[in-house]
């Protein structure tokens, strides 16, 4: 199908619906996990058929697949290629979720907190709570991880019990051996059933984990990252946002900027004239007359006071003239 595409898109009509079909293609390739195909087929959208608010969501989409692909690097330059003002605040979320975990990836933790600092959502909890385990501050991944505890259920779903597990061995690693071994009663039994099952009833065990036993239980976290499926909830919500209308576009020009929600550009406030100076008359200042040098008939000097440097003299007079 990707061949086809290729080579007919000349024909791929100009507009929404040939975005949406290349876009759709692209989708099938991410679910059979062709990512390198995918970004070759965004990238060529970016670069090639959009502009404006189009382009800026279509490389939001292409930066979160090249971060599923392990290339936050290049998913850093689309975001910043692509900035542009005035787009709407849940695009300028997700874009900068996406920024702060492509310098996580990289390795950047403190530029990626930076962004977050004033993002008070449940992904930027998520974010962090990664940042924090990579840090080995437990005690702060713990904190951050209790903002995204699912309610409990009868089971879970694969990243929610991973959520589960991080948070109990956060608490666990941190010292706080009574709030891991109380995640059991809400947890223990929908935990059981799932793929973490055995490393969950290590960290909530009453008997304090042998360490072989606990490195166990971390590498389980490790691989447990909130990163995928973040990153793909996050693919399905830059689809759904709608082309801003014109009163958004207001808002957003003194709303939060992409790169931080606490920046905010102010309106240009006009100060008010008085009515006494707008109805003052205009009183002109009477100009001093000057009274013009006498000419010399047949010489002129200059002299650059600067330099002290005197300008040639006039040629004598010829034939009387």
């Amino acid at each position: 199908a990707l061949a086809l595409f290729y080579d007919y898109r000349n024909l791929t009509p100009i507009g929404p619906e040939g975005d949406q079909m290349a876009r759709g293609l692209a989708d099938r390739l991410i679910h059979l996990d062709l990512l390198p195909q995918a970004t070759e087929l965004l990238k060529h959208q970016v670069d090639n058929r959009l502009q404006g608010f189009a382009k800026s969501q279509v490389a939001t989409d292409l930066a979160a697949v090249y971060i599923l692909d392990h290339k936050p690097d290049e998913a850093l330059q689309t975001i910043w290629n692509s900035r542009i003002t005035q787009l709407p605040a849940e695009l300028n979320h997700q874009r900068r979720i996406i920024e702060a975990i492509s310098l996580a990836e990289l390795g950047r933790f403190d530029h990626a907190m930076d962004m977050l600092e004033f993002d008070t959502s449940k992904d930027a909890a998520k974010v962090r709570t990664e940042i924090y385990w990579r840090k080995g501050d437990y005690r702060n991944a713990a904190v951050q991880a209790k903002v995204n505890l699912p309610a409990p259920a009868a089971s879970f779903e694969p990243a929610e019990a991973g959520e589960i597990l991080r948070a109990s061995l956060a608490m666990s690693l941190s010292g706080d051996r009574a709030g891991a071994v109380a995640m059991a009663r809400p947890y223990g039994a929908a935990m059981g059933k799932s793929a973490y099952a055995e490393a969950f009833k290590i960290v909530t065990s009453n008997e304090v984990p042998a360490a072989q036993r606990l490195t166990a239980a971390v590498a389980a976290v490790r691989g447990s990252s909130p990163f995928d499926k973040l990153i793909r909830d996050l693919r399905t919500n830059v689809a759904t946002v709608s082309t801003p209308n014109l009163a958004t576009m207001q808002n957003a020009a003194t709303g939060p900027t992409d790169g931080n929600p606490g920046i905010v550009n102010p309106k240009p406030t006009a100060t008010a004239t008085p009515a006494t100076t707008r109805n003052a008359t205009i009183t002109r200042r009477p100009v001093a007359k000057t009274t013009p040098r006498p000419k010399q008939a047949n010489q002129r000097s200059a002299q650059n006071t600067r330099r002290s440097i005197q300008a040639p003299k006039d040629p004598p007079v010829i034939g009387g003239r």
